[in-house]
């Protein structure tokens, strides 16, 4: 006996076993195959996009929207929008009022909306032609953080997103539950909330973004997942996926990766459900589109020699870019290893933070003896190009080769007449084997910056950071304060948002100066670098998350509400309440929140909860949120929809008009297939003069066909098909045939008479639960031998 329980018991554990791994390695059904739409060279002509080039980087457009049979390229270091049209394959070009352009979004063919984070503002720009447009307002941006990306919902709601990543979704919220599973939750078009459970295959998901929604409301997501995780030997799977509204994952595909150029917004869906790519390559700007396609999940690495072309760059080449520092830095050595000399004192990591933003939001004036001419002059034995090229006001400190100026010494040398940053690195030609920096110039690079924050008494390289940090196992283990360095450049981690995004500071960016940008895992890691952090640091182990600004209280800026807003009457929904803060932080506060509801007579709170009234129609009702902190106070506010649920079905109104049609004469109903038959059919009406006649046809076999398509007759007149020779047009035939051919069995017709035109194959695939205000409807059957 004891014997038969044991073997039943490894029976029902092996059998568990194998279910359990069937059901982690859930493998979707169908994948995407790639289909190239345009290639751009780089330049500044017809069918060309700009690209700059900074220290350890490369900018091409940063953001692009598809719409009206077109893909919109954001270019604007060359001030316009290149326009693809992809029915004839042509190009276009929209002027931009300013190169300063740091992302756009479409309302409509000729309206856009512009930012330029800068000067925290958003423009709408109207757009007349292949003129110049104009602005047709401005919107200044308040917030405590930097806006860096745009996404128009509808022609009155634009959401800014900010470096703290908390607006990305447009509201939706990504979570991660473990590293096997995150969860997403947004509205959906029905505007019940709603939840996508997203699920690791090869590793730990380390990133997840929705990229966007096509018209049948299926969700299209980006997702990277960590293989192996450990130092040296940790692979990042980039992937496509698509899940159906039910939450279904149903295809996906891997992405390629570009290290050429950083590029902002790569990915965007189109209401097809066509997903489209930029793909930077040394030479020029791949425009891919991605189809579902069906059979199961497929690598396209080597696929086509054009599929291999999208996958040649995974990794970034020094000679590609402009370097970081001068190859003689990296070759010194300020201190002997293991020696403590030259450090600085132990800093937090607030104040590391802190210090990095003051060098990106430091205001100062330049002037024209700070500026040098286009080729640039010699300044302290070496050539100085500086990055700006007119007088004014500037934000940020700019880029200068071989630079380490503290933020009291960059305003000193301006107002002594020094060069306001230097850009001629190595590797240009007018300053090639020019290891050092100018004393003519004042600025910092990438080092420098990462030595003044941590308040170092010597420059340390990117070679010599290593010596006086700790390498990190993970990526994972960073925290604020931290470096991501590898040989030739650095940059300073700030914080990672929920979507697994990492924010850094960095001496780069287009307009050669230090700025903040993201970075996603895949991106870091086939770069090569590697985590540090400085032995001096000190803080409260595992403080994570956006530094509040200096001398700046934390306080609530915004309240976000979530939860249905629709509800079946005599149904109830709980809602949620969050508190954003102005360092960027969350907290969940319904229990705090004061819920109240307009209209009360249909729906009532309870606690968090909205329970919905009876109801004789739908009705609808605003759900007001109230949060009072630190003596501010918060409002939200939101459009619900109590559904009646014993709504009559529609029917159509009766007829107004008389049809009458018959084949031959009209008591004939009997046929064969040899007779020649014609068709013959009147409308009277006494209050209509035009109407528009339709005539349907299901043949024996069952297969439906449009006879007459809205067909324009007059009342009272009699016609006929097929008309005469003269009269007679091929286009007004569905079948393109002179006569009617009956097949033996039962023919059906019906003939339906409508004021207007319809679109009636639309109608029919959209399955209307409303029907069009038919005038007149008349059936005939016969019998054909």
């Amino acid at each position: 006996m004891n014997h038969f329980l044991i073997q039943l018991l490894c029976i029902f554990l092996v059998t568990s076993l194998f279910s359990t791994n069937a059901s982690a390695d859930v493998k979707p059904l169908h994948s995407f195959t790639p289909h190239a739409v345009a290639s751009l060279k780089w330049g500044q002509g017809m069918g060309q996009v700009a690209l700059s080039k900074a220290p350890a980087n490369n900018f091409g457009p940063q953001s692009f929207v598809v719409g009206n049979g077109a893909v919109y390229l954001l270019d604007s270091a060359n001030k316009r929008i290149v326009v693809i049209h992809m029915t004839n394959m042509t190009f276009s070009s929209i002027p931009l009022p300013s190169d300063k352009v740091d992302d756009f979004c479409m309302v409509d063919r000729n309206r856009f909306y512009l930012l330029f984070a800068d000067e925290m503002k958003l423009v709408l720009y109207l757009q007349a032609g292949q003129r110049m447009g104009r602005v047709v307002k401005t919107l200044p941006i308040r917030s405590e953080v930097t806006p860096i990306g745009l996404n128009c919902l509808s022609k009155d709601k634009v959401i800014v997103e900010t470096t703290d990543g908390l607006n990305s979704a447009g509201g939706n919220f990504v979570k991660r539950d473990s590293a096997s599973q995150w969860t997403l939750r947004f509205n959906s078009k029905s505007h019940k909330s709603q939840v996508l459970s997203v699920k690791s295959r090869r590793g730990s998901v380390e990133f997840v973004k929705l990229i966007g929604v096509d018209q049948k409301n299926n969700r299209y997501l980006s997702v990277e997942e960590l293989v192996d995780e450990g130092l040296t030997t940790e692979k990042v799977f980039r992937a496509l996926r698509k899940y159906t509204p039910s939450g279904e994952w149903v295809a996906e595909v891997e992405l390629p990766e570009s290290l050429y150029a950083y590029t902002l917004k790569e990915l965007v869906v189109a209401p097809s459900g066509d997903v489209y790519q930029l793909i930077p390559l040394p030479k020029g700007l791949e425009v891919v589109k991605w189809r579902m396609s069906r059979g199961g999940f497929k690598s396209f690495r080597g696929h086509s020699r054009y599929q291999q072309t999208l996958f040649s760059y995974p990794q970034s080449q020094p000679e590609d870019f402009e370097p970081s520092e001068a190859p003689a830095e990296e070759n010194a050595s300020f201190e002997k290893r293991g020696s403590t000399k030259g450090w600085g004192n132990k800093v937090t990591r607030q104040e590391i933070i802190r210090a990095a933003r003051k060098y990106v939001r430091h205001k100062f004036y330049v002037n024209d003896a700070n500026l040098t001419r286009r080729h640039g002059e010699e300044m302290g034995g070496k050539v100085v190009i500086t990055p700006f090229s007119t007088p004014g006001n500037k934000i940020g400190v700019p880029y200068k080769w071989g630079g380490n100026d503290n933020l009291r010494g960059f305003q000193r040398g301006l107002n002594y007449g020094k060069k306001a940053g230097d850009k001629c690195t190595a590797k240009h030609r007018s300053c090639r084997r020019q290891y050092s920096g100018s004393s003519g110039a004042v600025g910092i690079d990438c080092s420098g910056l990462i030595s003044q924050v941590w308040g170092l008494s010597h420059k340390y390289s990117t070679r010599n950071l290593p010596s006086i940090s700790t390498q990190l196992r993970s990526m994972n283990d960073l925290q604020a304060g931290d470096i991501i360095n590898k040989r030739g450049h650095v940059r300073l981690f700030s914080h990672k948002v929920a979507s697994g995004r990492f924010f850094v500071y960095e001496a780069s960016s287009k307009d050669w100066k230090v700025s903040g940008r993201f970075y996603r895992l895949s991106q870091l890691k086939r770069d090569r670098y590697k985590p540090y952090r400085y032995k001096r640091i000190s803080g409260i182990p595992g403080t994570d998350g956006p530094v509040p600004p200096e001398n700046r209280p934390v306080l609530p800026v915004r309240l976000h509400i979530f939860g249905d807003l629709s509800i079946a009457e005599k149904q109830s929904s709980a809602y949620t309440a969050k508190v954003v803060y102005s360092d960027g932080t969350t907290r969940e506060v319904t229990q705090q929140v004061r819920w109240t509801v307009k209209k009360s007579q249909y729906a009532y709170f309870i606690g968090s909860r909205l329970y919905a009234q009876s109801v004789n129609q739908d009705q609808s009702v605003h759900v007001n949120a109230s949060y009072t902190e630190k003596d501010r106070s918060l409002t939200q506010r939101a459009l619900v929809t109590i559904r009646n649920q014993d709504k009559p079905k529609p029917v159509a109104p009766a007829a107004s008009v008389t049809v009458r049609f018959w084949l031959n004469s009209p008591d004939q109903t009997q046929f064969s297939t040899h007779d020649r038959v014609i068709f013959y059919y009147q409308i009277n009406s006494p209050r209509h003069h035009r109407l528009y006649f339709t005539l349907f046809n299901v043949s024996p076999a069952g297969k439906w066909a449009i006879l007459l398509n809205n067909e324009a007759i007059e009342a009272g007149q009699l016609y006929s098909l097929p008309k005469t020779r003269q009269d007679w047009r091929p286009g007004q035939l569905f079948r393109r045939d002179r006569r009617l051919r009956l097949e033996a069995g039962r023919e059906h017709f019906k003939a339906i008479v409508t004021s207007a035109p319809i679109a009636w194959t639309r109608l029919a695939a959209e399955k209307a639960d409303r029907l069009p205000q038919f005038l007149g409807t008349a059936e005939l059957t016969v019998e054909v031998n």
